[in-house]
């Protein structure tokens, strides 16, 4: 009897601990609504802006990969990203758009490729009469 009190303790011991430690990303789910709530948002106008950033952030990680594996094809791995990001997504095509409209690719891709894309361009300022890799890029990302 009392081991089998034990081993039902033990299985139960996995819900207990999520009881007390919480489930991962709650809080941070929490935060968010309560945040869009302040910003008068309310729970479908939130779940739709959650989706758009959630899409965005797989675009920076798939194009950063992407990237990452093919530096010298950047642009173009770039471009076919944002475009493949708006046909998968078309119900936030416009949010989207709107998102990125004038972004750099520093400001998609991860920091660490964005460094690797301006090592591939130093001396770039000097010889583009002083717009920098960043305004140059976002003169482009998004026509």
């Amino acid at each position: 009897m009392i081991l089998g009190l034990g081993g039902m303790a033990l299985a139960k011991l996995p819900d207990l601990l999520d009881v007390i430690q919480g489930t991962p990303g709650q809080a941070d789910f929490e935060r968010f609504m309560v945040d869009a709530g302040r910003r008068g948002l309310g729970y479908v106008e939130a779940t739709r802006e959650l989706d758009i950033r959630t899409i965005f952030a797989r675009l920076r990680r798939e194009a950063s990969d992407a990237v990452a594996a093919d530096l010298l094809n950047w642009k173009l791995i770039l471009d076919a990203s944002v475009e493949k990001c708006l046909a998968d997504n078309p119900q936030h095509d416009r949010e989207l758009k709107a998102m990125m409209q004038g972004l750099s690719y520093g400001h998609i891709l991860y920091p660490a490729e964005a460094a690797m894309v301006d090592d591939l361009y130093s001396g770039f300022r000097r010889r583009r009469g002083g717009f920098t890799i960043d305004q140059q890029a976002a003169l482009n990302v998004g026509n």
